[in-house]
């Protein structure tokens, strides 16, 4: 509804405000759940693998999986993070650890 899209817009402004002039840092997480259905398409859309991570004792979900053949539950995987103007933490990609940075 209405509502929900109004809402929805605030937050992306308020992330992005609260992103402004962070650096893109690199940690370990590991791997609570992988989401990966290359291959699948939805409407037409191939899905983006994606994971669930814990990082410093609390889940984030992130929104791009590279090389996700290679990630598995329960393992390490190195991150891409940023943290926000705030103190949030935003995790941006998740990788294998032996993976090249992109």
């Amino acid at each position: 509804g209405i509502i929900g899209g109004a809402l929805r817009g605030y937050s992306k402004r308020s992330r992005q405000n609260d992103l402004l002039g962070a650096a893109t840092q690199q940690g370990i997480a590991i791997i609570e759940m992988l989401v990966t259905r290359k291959g699948d398409q939805v409407g037409g859309y191939e899905l983006t693998p994606w994971a669930m991570v814990r990082f410093q004792g609390r889940l984030y979900k992130v929104p791009e999986a590279i090389d996700s053949e290679h990630l598995h539950d329960g393992q390490s995987a190195r991150i891409a993070y940023r943290v926000g103007r705030s103190g949030t933490i935003y995790v941006d990609k998740v990788m294998p650890v032996t993976s090249a940075t992109r």
